[in-house]
C-alpha cells in the first residue's frame, strides 16, 4: 500500500482558516500530502485584520519540532511566519541539526497582508544571515524583496536578480503588488530566470495568497516534482483559488481550497 509522503508547516496559527497554519494544512490534505504543524505564534485576525500576535516560547517550538521529526519521515518543510529573534535563532538551529535535511521553503513574512509589521528587525537579521541560505527556495512578493535587498528597485526582473545575486538561493520574486495586465512571478536559480505568467485580477484584496502558493509549492516538491514544475503547478493553483474567492469575514476575500 503506497504512503502520502509527509511535509511539515512551521508557522503561526490563524484562527480564521484562510492563512497559516490552518491554511498550510488545507493545501497538504487537498494535494494528497500528510500535514504535520509546528505552531510558533497565537495570532487574532481576519481576513484584512491583524489583531494581535502572541509568540510562544522558544523551547516550545523546538520541542514540536524534535518530536516531529524523531517520529516522521518529513519530505519537505515550509516556513512561515517566525515573528521575533528568539524563535528565529532556534528555528534555524534546529533544522542544522535535521540529519538528512528535506527541501525546505520560505514563505518569508515580514507584515500582514493588512500592513502590520509582523517579523521583527532581529529576526529579519537571521532570515538575511542564517535562514534564506538554508532554503531550497523562498517566496517573497516585491514589497518583502525590497526590504531583504535593503534597497527599493523599481524593476521586478533586477530585484529578483538581486535577491538571488545577495543570497545565493533560489528565488521565486511574486507579481501580485504591480499594476499591470499580467501577474509576473519570476524564479532564478542558477540556471538563470524563468518567467510564470497568469492573468492579473485587478481590484482584488485576498487573504493568505502567500501562504496558500509556498504550501503548494512544498506539497509538490514532497510529491517529488522538480522545483520548476512545483511552482508552475502552484501558480495555477493559486490562480483559480484567487478567482474562486469569497467574502466569508473580516475584509478580504478567502480563497477557496476546492481549487486544487
Amino acid at each position: 500500500m503506497s504512503t502520502s509522503p509527509i511535509a511539515l508547516t512551521i508557522a503561526g496559527s490563524d484562527p480564521s482558516g484562510g492563512a497559516g497554519i490552518q491554511c498550510d494544512l488545507k493545501v497538504f490534505q487537498e494535494l494528497s500530502v500528510y500535514g504535520l504543524s509546528v505552531i510558533t505564534c497565537i495570532t487574532s485576525q481576519v481576513p484584512g485584520i491583524m489583531k494581535s500576535v502572541h509568540p510562544l516560547q522558544s523551547s516550545q517550538v523546538v520541542s514540536q519540532i524534535e518530536t516531529l521529526k524523531s517520529n516522521y519521515s518529513i519530505s519537505a518543510i515550509k516556513i512561515g511566519l517566525l515573528y521575533n529573534k528568539t524563535i528565529t535563532e532556534a528555528v534555524i538551529n534546529v533544522l542544522d541539526s535535521f540529519e538528512n535535511r528535506p527541501p525546505i521553503i520560505i514563505d518569508p513574512i515580514i507584515k500582514s497582508s493588512s500592513g502590520t509589521l509582523i517579523l521583527e528587525d532581529g529576526a529579519l537579521e537571521l532570515y538575511k544571515e542564517y535562514l534564506i541560505p538554508m532554503a531550497d527556495v523562498y517566496t517573497p512578493n516585491i514589497p518583502e524583496g525590497n526590504i531583504l535587498v535593503g534597497n527599493e528597485i523599481s524593476s521586478q526582473i533586477n530585484l529578483a536578480k538581486s535577491l538571488y545575486s545577495k543570497f545565493g538561493t533560489p528565488v521565486l520574486l511574486k507579481g501580485g503588488h504591480l499594476n499591470s495586465e499580467v501577474a509576473s512571478d519570476i524564479f532564478v536559480n542558477a540556471d538563470g530566470l524563468t518567467t510564470y505568467d497568469s492573468p492579473m485580477i485587478k481590484n482584488f484584496e485576498a487573504h493568505g495568497t502567500g501562504c496558500f502558493y509556498s504550501a503548494s509549492i512544498c506539497s509538490h516538491i514532497a510529491l517529488g516534482y522538480e522545483i520548476k514544475k512545483a511552482i508552475s503547478k502552484s501558480k495555477r493553483h493559486v490562480t483559480e483559488a484567487i478567482k474562486c474567492a469569497s467574502n466569508l469575514g473580516g475584509n478580504s476575500k478567502t480563497l477557496s481550497f476546492k481549487t486544487l
